[in-house]
Formats: structure tokens, sequence, C-alpha cells
């Protein structure tokens, strides 16, 4: 995937809540005597209470008796400290030592840690109330209970909730409460603990309601409360811990501010929908705004966007220590990226909600990286990638994150770890790598918890999510016990009434490190049969590195490399035609074509959807819009210095003497006011022995300075059907045309000339359909991306049939007689295409076969 990526290649209130207390429920203390009080932050209710109102408890928990608790018999329970309240919680101290994989080798921290730090975390109500259907009585219903994962970003999540803060001595103050003294449609989550240790910043997730859950194939709903998208927000807030004080960030109705996270600076980071951009149309019709990472004061004022490279959304950052760089969770699905599996037909695009990667920026927001998931689906320690999400960092530095299966697995899965390397290194490239699953893989990959990530019942491992680093080099996490699966009816009726327990999810400790929760030994932390724990952090300082930013002094945002040595050819050569996997892994380059012909760099400038867009509102094959901002030549040396638009969300490709594409980048990327960023070479991951940019032609020189608007933005009906109709439409028209391909057809409908170029990757109507044969594609001849159709490559114009006809010329570096089941330039054609002519053509099929 990333070929030149650098890594890549590059209000409403304000101030103190009136008698904002917090609720304070000591272990020795009786919960019926604990007094109510009332928090205000604007028209927000905030009343909460230590005790449960019986109306509130019938409505969240319904009768119980119907969710039994099991715990695996070689599971620990930590010495009590009394009763949390009247719901039969209890809440341990820790202890135990950790131990560390055999495939780790670097230094682990060592010794009992006895919770000297306390922890905050998010609960929410478990469904234990049961569901009679047709006079029959089913229980297990908490399998429909969902947790935040990437399917439900921002609403979908059941609730309402609680931010509760566990002290060390067992005393716990409820942060936020969404519960009492009657439930209301709100869910806080996302703690983030500051780095002195003093206060949380957390956000409120909002709608007007709670639904009602109806699973497939079931002829009632069930009890089990979702967060609607009407009158859906998010805020965040940040505690005191000292001082009690819940101050209000500012607000703009209708807008997500989620995940802060804490800067060394005392910026916080966090997520945001307030740009109203709207994700790229392969990622699907989102009913819901793009997260982007945004920067502010800690009281919220003063943001700032730094991430308008996020075209589909960013989440839950986390600031690692070793290195300072803000990990987040990406999601990734313009381009030929939802295509990098082959999703039953090769021809499919795989289940988008899972290509969310690891990426990292720096403390500025700059200088994006990928960090683990761009380059691989496979991986070496057997467990296939899907959502990589929910961040954590392990005591030694190690970054862990969950990967789990979307939608219906309530975001968990296993966790797998990784040594963070320093220096744009992310792994062995596919010139050294041993095998196509290692390509750039994090080198020393290992799994930590091993849950079960994939799309089924979770069985006795159960699954795993939340990862948070303890200092004995142990992982706290939250584990999620019994079916864990959303299911249909049928199965309900069946599989889930045979079990013991539904679903449960509790916080648990490791005391090892690889664990497998179905035989090794956990201990618990906190797991009540009437709520689901789960996002634990640990309420601790912790030190942070300040790495030095290269900055110019001009603020100008510069982007260069020190050469165009590239590691963006796939492991083990080129595949049998047509080959998606260099264009879905690592970057897409045209294998026919030597990557010498490059001699400039070419950017686009992506244009963000200001409205939500369905696929019947987009006409385009990389699923967002862009216009050429221009060309950079290359020095003798292969280096190169660019003066971007700050800002300016981009694309770029090494480009031919014709400024036709070679190889090219399929993430969206940008450069922040005065960010110089620079590489060795393009996808030069897998060693740090690279060219420097400092000993560069390019870096002796001026850069080039490229502003936007320098070509249009071409468009079929304006710029390209004309051409075609001059040029080709006295042959090619009417039913006897070459080829059955008609080329005076206007419209972009079926059977239209833009349909048979751009959206015929089945081959309809062809007469002799291309000698392809995908396994189990039908019909015989259908294509596969990134071919649209016959005759149009999405990337590529010399890997285009409709190209060379124009130019009257195969140019892919092939001729017909190399390959027996690839496309043919055939006989020759009479072409009349002037060279300006030729460039438009070549310009739209290589910006995303626009039309309106």
């Amino acid at each position: 995937m990333l070929v030149f990526n650098h890594r890549i290649i590059s209000c409403v209130l304000l101030g103190m809540l009136q008698g904002a207390s917090p609720i304070t429920i000591n272990a020795d203390t009786n919960n019926q005597d604990a007094a109510t009080r009332k928090m205000v932050a604007s028209n927000i209710s905030l009343e909460g209470s230590g005790e449960w109102l019986p109306e509130a408890r019938q409505q969240l928990f319904g009768t119980e008796g119907s969710g039994t608790f099991r715990r695996p018999p070689d599971t620990r329970r930590l010495p009590e400290t009394g009763d949390a309240n009247d719901s039969g919680e209890r809440y341990q101290k820790w202890e135990g030592i950790a131990g560390d994989s055999a495939k780790d080798e670097r230094p682990q921290p060592s010794g009992e840690w006895d919770m000297e730090d306390g922890i905050v975390y998010t609960r929410i109500p478990r469904t234990t109330s049961a569901v009679e259907i047709s006079g029959e009585t089913f229980r297990n219903i908490d399998i429909y209970d969902r947790l935040p994962d990437v399917s439900a970003r921002l609403q979908g999540f059941s609730g309402p909730g609680q931010l509760v803060h566990r002290k060390p001595d067992g005393e716990l103050e409820i942060l936020y409460d969404c519960v009492f003294p009657e439930p209301r449609a709100c869910v806080p989550m996302d703690a983030s603990v500051s780095l002195d240790g003093t206060r949380i910043a957390f956000s409120v997730y909002r709608g007007n309601k709670f639904e009602k859950r109806r699973p497939l194939f079931f002829p009632v709903t069930v009890p089990n409360t979702a967060l609607s998208i009407k009158g859906g927000e998010a805020q965040i807030f940040i505690f005191d811990l000292s001082t009690g004080h819940l101050t209000a960030w500012p607000h703009t109705p209708g807008t997500w501010d989620t995940a802060p996270v804490w800067l060394p600076d005392g910026h916080i980071m966090f997520t945001s929908t307030r740009a109203g951009d709207w994700p790229s149309v392969l990622g699907t019709a989102e009913v819901q705004p793009t997260l982007q990472l945004w920067i502010a004061e800690v009281d919220g004022t003063e943001a700032v966007r730094v991430g308008p490279h996020e075209r589909d959304s960013a989440m839950h950052p986390w600031l690692h220590s070793e290195t300072g760089r803000v990990m987040y969770s990406s999601w990734q699905v313009a381009n030929m990226l939802p295509y990098r599996t082959q999703a039953g037909l090769g021809v499919l695009f795989g289940t988008k909600d899972n290509f969310w990667w690891v990426m990292s920026v720096d403390q500025r927001g700059g200088s994006l990286e990928a960090e683990f998931g761009a380059h691989t689906l496979q991986t070496t320690v057997g467990h296939k990638l899907k959502a990589l999400h929910f961040l954590g960092e392990r005591a030694n530095g190690d970054m862990c994150v969950t990967n789990y299966y979307r939608g219906n697995n309530l975001g968990a899965g296993s966790i797998l770890c990784w040594p963070v390397e320093a220096g744009n290194v992310e792994g062995n490239g596919p010139t050294s790598s041993p095998s196509q699953k290692a390509t750039f893989e994090p080198r020393g990959l290992y799994v930590a918890i091993n849950g079960n990530d994939n799309d089924e019942p979770a069985g006795a491992r159960g699954r795993v999510r939340d990862p948070e680093g303890l200092p004995d080099g142990n992982l706290l996490f939250s584990w999620l016990q019994g079916y864990c699966f959303s299911t249909t009816f049928r199965r309900f009726k069946s599989d889930v009434q045979e079990l013991v327990q539904g679903c449960d999810a509790g916080i648990y400790r490791t005391t090892q490190i690889p664990v497998n929760p179905a035989v090794d030994e956990l201990i618990m932390v906190v797991d009540s049969p009437n709520w689901h724990e789960f996002m634990p952090r640990l309420v601790h300082s912790r030190q942070v590195s300040i790495p030095p930013l290269k900055t110019a002094d001009s603020g100008q945002c510069l982007l260069g490399a020190a050469s165009m040595k590239a590691e963006v050819r796939n492991y083990g050569g080129e595949g049998q035609f047509p080959d998606r996997t260099p264009c879905a892994l690592q970057g897409c380059s045209t294998h026919g074509i030597d990557l010498s012909e490059m001699v400039k760099i070419r950017f686009w400038e992506v244009i963000p959807f200001k409205h939500r867009m369905r696929t019947s509102d987009f006409n385009g094959s990389q699923g967002i819009r862009t216009r050429i901002v221009g060309d950079v030549p290359l020095k003798e040396d292969g280096s190169f210095l660019a003066s971007l638009p700050c800002d300016m969300p981009y694309l770029m490709a090494g480009v031919d003497s014709e400024g036709r594409a070679i190889a090219r980048d399929q993430v969206v990327q940008s450069l922040r006011p005065g960010e110089i960023h620079t590489c060795g070479g393009c996808h030069l991951h897998s060693t740090n022995q690279t060219p420097k940019f400092e000993e560069s032609l390019a870096a002796q020189n001026p850069p080039v300075i490229l502003d936007r608007l320098s070509v249009p933005e071409w468009e079929w009906a304006r710029d390209v059907f004309p051409l075609l109709q001059k040029n080709c439409a006295s042959c090619h028209s009417g039913d006897e045309a070459p080829d059955g391909l008609t080329l005076d057809r206007p419209g972009t409908g079926e059977e239209s000339t833009y349909w048979q170029l751009a959206d015929n990757i089945n081959t309809h109507r062809l007469p002799e359909p291309p000698p392809v044969d995908i396994r189990g594609a039908s019909p015989p001849g259908r294509m596969d991306r990134p071919w649209l159709s016959k005759y149009v490559h999405m990337l590529f114009a010399r890997e285009s049939l409709l190209y060379w006809k124009a130019a009257g010329q195969r140019l892919d570096g092939r001729t017909d007689e190399d390959r027996s089941n690839d496309i043919n330039f055939g006989p020759d054609h009479p072409w009349t295409l002037n060279e300006a002519e030729l460039k438009i053509l070549a310009d739209w099929i290589e910006s995303g076969v626009y039309a309106e």
C-alpha cells in the first residue's frame, strides 16, 4: 500500500459546575445512607446518587436471576475490601508478578504491584432480564448488549453508563453519572489521565433517547438498549481529582468531541466531527461525519484541526511514552484499500469496517506514519488482522492493540503487542521479509492475550479488549466471558440457551505475558454480574519523551526525499493477472515498467465531502475526489523538495516524463504549518540505513513551490467525453461497434459510455471478454480491481487499454506475447488524439475517473 509514504512520506458553558462534588462510596458505607448530590452544567442534569431507585433498577436490569455470573475455576479473586454496592460487586487489591513472553527479549519490569495507583473505567448495565416469545422464556439476552467499537463509534452502543474512579484504598467515586436518579441517554467513556495523574479528561456521548434492539430474525424487540443517533453528540469534560471540580468544554450541539489525550505541553489532542467532513464513498454511506484529529487548550478553547488527511475517521489516540508520538486507530477505505482481501469472490471488497490500522503523528499532529496493519493482513503470530483499535502501552514501551472483528463481538478479540522501533522503521520489507505474512509486520510482534478474535462465539478464551500497562509489566484489560456474539434467532433459541452465561464484561489483569484466558491464570479486578465494566485506565503519573521537531523558519510545509530507492514491489514478484496484491498492500506500482522511468513527483489535492455521500451520489473509482496540484522534478540523485499548501489533504505518485503514474501512494496525508517531513526513499521502512536527506541535492536547493488549483479537476462530461466523441465515435458507435465498445453514449447509467469504461467490471455486453479466470467469479472474463473494466485501470493510465488505443501503442512495458491471460493490445489501431488530449485522458484516469 503506501508507496511514497515517508512512513508515511510522507459553545454553551465553560467553567466550574455548581455543586460539582463527586459521589463518593466507601467500601465501609451502607449504600442506603449515601447522600444524593446534584451537579448541573448548562441545561444538563448531572444528578447522582449512590443508591438505586427501584424503578431505575427494574428498568435497567429487569428481574434478577437470569444472568448467572461465571468465573473459570483457575481465575483468582483478590482479597476483598468489602461491599461496594448492593449489586454484589467486589473491588480487590492487586497482587502477582508478571511473566514475560519468551519472544520478548527486551528487559522487562518485575516485582509485585499492590494497587498503589487507582483506576478509572466505564460501566454500563448488563441486561439480566429474560425475554418471552410465544409463551416461551429465553435467558442470556445480554449477548445483545453492545460495547463501543469501530461499527458503533458514536451511537448504537448500550447504556446508560457511569464513569467510575476506584481509589487505591477501595473508595469509589462516580465521576459522571447517566444512571441515577433515573436513566439518561448518555454514556461517559474515553477516560484519559493527565500526565501528572491529577485530572481525568473524558467524553460524554449523548442521544435524545435509547432505542430497543431487534436482532436478526427476532420476532420481537429485546430489552437491550442502544444510544440513538437522533440528538447524537459528544462533549469533553475535565475532572480534577484534587478539588472534585468538573469542567465542561465549550460545545456546539450536534458535534462529537471524543477521545481526549493529554500532551506534554499542556494541550489536549482529541478527535472531533466539528470540521463537517464526511467519509469516502467506499467507506459506506455513513450516517455520521468524519472524526479527525484536533488539538486544543486544556479548557477546550483555541481548537485547531491537525488531521485533515483523515478522510474516513480517527479514533482513540494514545501518547507513546518512549517516542513521544501519538498512536491512534485510523480507518483507511479509499482507493484500492477496501479490496485488499478476496472476501469470497475475488472481485469483491472486504469487510470495510475491519480496515482500521494503527497510525501515528508527532505532538503537533504532523509527520504521519504507519505503525501496524497498513501493509499486511496475515501475520506470523497466527492471527489475521481485522480492526486494530483500543490502544495501550506496556511498562517496557511496547505498544498493544485490540484486534477484533467489527460489529458482532462487542469490540473485543485478542491483544497484540510489539516493540516500537525508532527512526521510521516499520518492519521487514518485501526484499528481506522471510514470507509474505511477515512483510512490514512489526519486528517482535507477539500475542499478549490470546482471546477469540474471529467472527464466531467467543468460547472458553472469551474475548479481550482495552489493554492498559501495569508497572510490573503485566496488562490490565477488559475480559468478556460467555457467548459474546450477536447471532440469529435460531441459534439464540438453541445454542445460547444451553449456556450458563450469555456475555459479561469485567476488568482483569494478567499474571504473565503471553496468556491464554482459557487455561492460564488471571486476576479479577472488578466484574459484577449486573454491569459491563470496560475501558480501564490507571490513575497515575508518567514520563513521556518530548522529541525535537523539524520546523521551517519560513513557516512553509516542506516535503522531501533523499532518493527514489524503493521497496514497493510485491513479495515474490508479480502474481497472476489480474493481480490486486501490489495495489492492496504495499502501495501500487506498475510491474512491467522500471522505476527508473520516474522523473517527477505528482501531487493531488483531496477534496473533502461536505455532506453525506452514497454510492448513487458519486461516480468515481477511488471513493474520493481529487485534482492535480502539480509536479516536482527529481534531482539527478532522485531527491526532491516540495513546498505544499499547509493542512492540505494530498495523495502522491512518481510519474514519467509524460506525467503518467508508475508508482503511487494510496493513503491521504497532510503537513502542519512549518513542518519539514523528509525520508530516505520510497517505502524504505525495513532499514534505517537509508540515504540521508541532508546530503541530497534537493537539500542544497530551494523547494519547488506548489499552490492549489494548478490544474483543473478533469470531469467526464465536460472534458473527457467530448474527446472520445470527436476522435473515436465515428467508428465506436451503434450495435456493430468494434469490441462492442460504443463511445457516443452520454450519461453515467448502465450502457452509457462511462459505464462501459469505468463500471463494467463484469464485462457485460463484450463479444470477446478478456481471458481472465478468477476462481469463483461469474461470468467468465469478469475483471478484478484495480481494473474497472476491460479498458480502464483505476490508478494507472499505462495499464489501461483505452489509453493504449488512444496513444496507438501498448504502454505497460509488456507485449501481447508476454502473458497468455492478460489484456492484449491487439491489432494496430488508428488514433487522432493530440498530446494535450492524451494528457487529459491520462490525468482523468489517474485522478479517479470522476463524473458529475
